[in-house]
């Protein structure tokens, strides 16, 4: 995509033409499970793109910005004001002499920096703005990654309107991408008649006839089965025809197919697996969820609940402790202050590796760093892929497949800040002090933070409840005896940032 060296199509060589030297947007599509997200990233944090974009700034200033719409995230993850908030930011922090050029506009306007927050960086507020950075006399281009526009809440037309307007300034270039709607093929696809523009199904299908080889030529078994019947070799062709481009649907393919071969499926049996692979993912997922047992349904919806909740994914540890305090909720007051040795958190993560599989069938996994600092940072938990996380915010048949067997005062957020707790217990300082470079999130302070992160969340569901005060009592309690910092103004000043200015105060 970012090489401009001879292919066989030609459309990644437009992209790099697109960068180097044209305006306007350049679209992205795929279906669901197809990889946009992935893509945008990878163009994104590359750096022959940013070498690209240069050549089209010429001597001006290239600033870049990126913006990620998330249906499931707060309003400002979904919305036109996030957007231009992301954008506004991006562009001062990476020319911060503009920031005057706010000032002198609405300064002429004096009851604007009167207002309260909410108003003052309302969306009309926020174009305004652009428009005067726009507008002055400043050598510099700009280029824009935008991801999801599918995920945005909101009128379609109106966001469209809103690209449009803002690739009309002739220093600004967007790169776009989303599902195929109709609404943005008409705008910024093919049915635009404009060349500047790619489907991911006619980039990724060399990458699946790959992905799909390595995976079954990996299994000794396939490749027995394939050494003895010519006919296996068919199944690649059909994981190829029935994929569509969608990298999901392949992982979920070669999944099954892997599973066949331990059990010396034939021809016919490997056939039929595929066939059983629904091509709508709520249909899989739905699938997936029913043939969680009735056993572990319970534990099953806390797990789910509380990723959902975490936002981001979380240390497989935390999953333990989240265990431990939906069969306890005094858990996390009640544990001791005992760091855990190397021994004993290689045989928890066995365990709870274990545990998710069962409970999940693969609509979580385990991810393992490549160079982790430690035994406890070793593995993370993340969804199968983001419909995954999707179908579950969203979907009435989840909510209603488990919640016969939830217990009434469950909270997720509630069961991640006790869990954070236990973590302070069992990780801090040992597995924190010790951190290796590069893995900075887990410093000192940031165990702390992460707790603090829930107990605001807690505090907003539940408000300044005398739960709330022991459990931070009991942190501040583990901070001090941890022997990490002794300065009282650390643990108050993080409560603070984190909008706890209540608990300091009582």
């Amino acid at each position: 995509m970012l090489s401009d060296t001879d292919v066989p199509w030609k459309k990644p060589r437009k992209f790099v033409e697109w960068l180097r030297s044209k305006n306007g947007t350049f679209f992205v599509q795929g279906k669901p499970g197809s990889g946009k997200s992935t893509l945008m990233k990878f163009l994104w944090h590359h750096n022959s793109t940013r070498e690209h974009l240069e050549a089209w700034s010429g001597t001006n200033r290239l600033v870049t910005a990126s913006y990620f719409f998330w249906a499931a995230g707060d309003e400002l993850q979904r919305s036109e004001e996030g957007l231009m908030r992301a954008l506004l930011f991006e562009i001062l922090k990476a020319c911060p002499s503009l920031n005057r050029c706010i000032r002198d506009n609405f300064n002429a306007s004096a009851e604007f920096f009167q207002q309260p927050h909410a108003q003052m960086w309302t969306y009309s507020n926020l174009l305004r703005m652009f428009d005067v950075l726009m507008n002055q006399e400043f050598e510099a281009r700009f280029c824009f990654f935008i991801d999801g526009l599918d995920e945005y809440k909101g009128n379609t037309r109106g966001l469209i309107e809103l690209v449009q307007k803002l690739v009309s300034y002739p220093s600004v270039k967007i790169c776009l991408s989303s599902r195929p709607w109709a609404a943005f093929r008409h705008a910024f696809g093919e049915d635009a008649n404009v060349d500047w523009h790619i489907s991911l199904e006619e980039l990724t299908k060399d990458d699946i006839r790959q992905y799909v080889n390595d995976q079954l030529n990996l299994s000794s078994r396939f490749s027995s089965l394939r050494y003895n019947d010519v006919g296996y070799f068919d199944i690649v062709e059909q994981v190829m025809l029935r994929a569509e481009g969608v990298f999901l649907w392949v992982v979920l393919a070669v999944r099954s197919l892997l599973e066949g071969a331990d059990y010396d499926d034939n021809i016919a049996d490997m056939r039929r697996r595929l066939d059983a692979i629904p091509e709508d993912f709520d249909d899989f997922f739905r699938k997936i969820l029913n043939d969680i047992p009735e056993f572990y349904r319970a534990q099953a919806t806390m797990t789910f609940k509380v990723a959902i909740a975490a936002e981001s994914p979380l240390p497989l540890a935390i999953h333990g402790y989240a265990d431990d305090i939906y069969r306890d909720p005094k858990f996390a007051m009640s544990a001791l202050v005992k760091p855990l040795d190397e021994t004993a958190i290689e045989q928890m993560n066995k365990q709870l590796i274990n545990r998710l599989d069962a409970r999940c069938k693969g609509l979580l996994k385990v991810v393992k760093h490549r160079d982790p600092p430690n035994a406890y940072h070793a593995y993370e938990v993340s969804f199968l892929h983001r419909t995954a996380r999707d179908f579950l915010y969203n979907s009435q048949e989840s909510t209603g497949l488990f919640d016969n067997g939830l217990k009434d005062d469950l909270d997720a957020h509630v069961i991640l800040c006790h869990a954070y707790l236990v973590n302070l217990k069992r990780a801090w300082p040992r597995y924190t002090i010790a951190s290796k470079s590069g893995f900075a999130a887990h410093g000192t302070i940031t165990p702390l933070k992460n707790f603090m992160h829930y107990a605001k969340k807690f505090q907003t569901r539940f408000g300044d409840t005398q739960s709330i005060g022991d459990v931070l009592d009991e942190a501040k309690r583990v901070f001090y005896a941890s022997g990490v910092n002794q300065d009282e103004a650390v643990f108050d000043g993080t409560a603070v940032q984190f909008g706890l200015e209540s608990y300091i105060t009582q």
